[in-house]
């Protein structure tokens, strides 16, 4: 009874956090349409911004930490201080060698990058400059934002929910305030410095609540620590699960690039307003039932195991499915309440309505999908949503 009051809490608190996070993203919404609208300028900025957020799924919330937790309840449950500490110090010196190295290598290669992410670009030169331009300031806000969710994860694994879940609201009032503040200086380009401050801002918010819960760690080059060596064994299969559920978004952006301008910003305010009930509800469900059926199978309790993977499947049907319906129903309306201001048009309203509507539909099957990747993930199996991924991409191509 008190593990299920603690999940409940810890459910309510995250989705507290959450809301109050999504809403003040969807403040910081309105204010970049109100201010850029849809058209050449905002399309190269989310392309720019969509391709440090996906490398984030595999050095942050995705394919890292659904390795990391597992793991690290394993460590927790079957080592002392000394090795807990040596092992967080290991996998800390590895990760900050890989961001110093891909946010290196991403800023040189952004030209490359743009082309494969965005081959429409390179019908408008200018267009395409400006991509390339904005991906070479944003790449380095990779390495905050992934140390930032490394952090997360030890603080989920210790219980602690409500504070990880705060952070993006770091993000969101930077990027709003250097909009508001620097636009007719800075132009887009006020957004890009607020992602950069805003990510240096997440990671220094959540190092004094690693310090209290007396959680220590340096650097150390042991990188023959067997902890470390299973969370890469977990990490690959699960690097190309996500690499290839991040192929949809890939996909999704290439065949936008070769639309109207406009295009790829629409998906992106659609995508926005469906990523909230998913990060309020069900994200909140996979962040919080994750570390807890990750401990039970470390301790063999597997039937608590099943009791709340069940749970969390049905909690997530019950409050979801509601919300995907309003939101296909009342795309239009939706839309135009929230986005119609500024430079932002009736047609931008139709064309943003109009992709919120097809996202809609996927809100609970996507959550479910989340929420049972972590499942496996838990088991230390990595394979099987690698394989479902698969099958999504081919699903989503043709």
């Amino acid at each position: 009874m008190n593990a299920e009051k603690r999940l409940i809490g810890n459910t309510i608190l995250f989705s507290i956090a959450t809301f109050f996070s999504r809403l003040l993203g969807l403040v910081r919404e309105i204010v970049i349409s109100s201010l850029f609208g849809l058209g050449k300028t905002t399309d190269a900025f989310f392309l720019a911004f969509t391709i440090p957020n996906l490398l984030r799924q595999l050095l942050a919330e995705g394919a890292f930490n659904n390795s990391f937790i597992p793991i690290y309840s394993d460590v927790l449950t079957e080592e002392g201080c000394k090795e807990q500490r040596e092992f967080l110090s290991v996998v800390f010196t590895f990760l900050v060698i890989i961001l110093v190295l891909i946010s290196f290598l991403g800023v040189i290669f952004a030209p490359f990058l743009i082309k494969i992410f965005a081959p429409g670009f390179l019908r408008d030169q200018v267009l395409y400059s400006n991509a390339v331009s904005l991906l070479k300031i944003l790449f380095p806000y990779i390495f905050f934002i992934s140390l930032a969710s490394f952090l997360s994860g030890i603080l989920n694994a210790h219980g602690s929910f409500f504070f990880p879940a705060l952070t993006p609201l770091w993000l969101n009032l930077s990027m709003i305030l250097f909009s508001l503040l620097f636009w007719r200086v800075f132009g887009i380009k006020a957004l890009v410095i607020g992602v950069i401050i805003g990510g240096i801002f997440q990671l220094l918010f959540l190092v004094p609540f690693v310090i209290k819960r007396g959680i220590r760690f340096s650097f150390s080059l042991n990188f023959k620590n067997r902890y470390l060596i299973n969370i890469l064994i977990i990490m690959a299969p699960a690097i190309i699960s996500v690499l290839v559920n991040q192929l949809n978004i890939v996909i999704d952006r290439i065949f936008a690039s070769f639309l109207e301008v406009g295009s790829i910003s629409a998906l992106y305010y659609s995508n926005r307003l469906v990523q909230f009930p998913l990060g309020v509800f069900g994200i909140a469900l996979s962040t919080v039932f994750f570390p807890l059926v990750s401990k039970y199978i470390s301790e063999k309790q597997y039937e608590k195991f099943e009791t709340y993977t069940s749970l969390g499947i049905r909690t997530g049907a019950v409050i979801l499915i509601p919300f995907s319906l309003y939101l296909f129903i009342f795309s239009t309306p939706i839309i135009s309440i929230i986005y119609e201001h500024g430079v932002f048009s009736s047609q931008d309203v139709l064309m943003t309505s109009l992709a919120l509507k097809y996202y809609s539909i996927g809100i609970f099957f996507y959550s479910g999908a989340n929420f049972l990747n972590r499942i496996f993930y838990s088991t230390k199996d990595s394979k099987t949503p690698m394989y479902v991924s698969i099958a999504s991409v081919i699903t989503n191509i043709f």
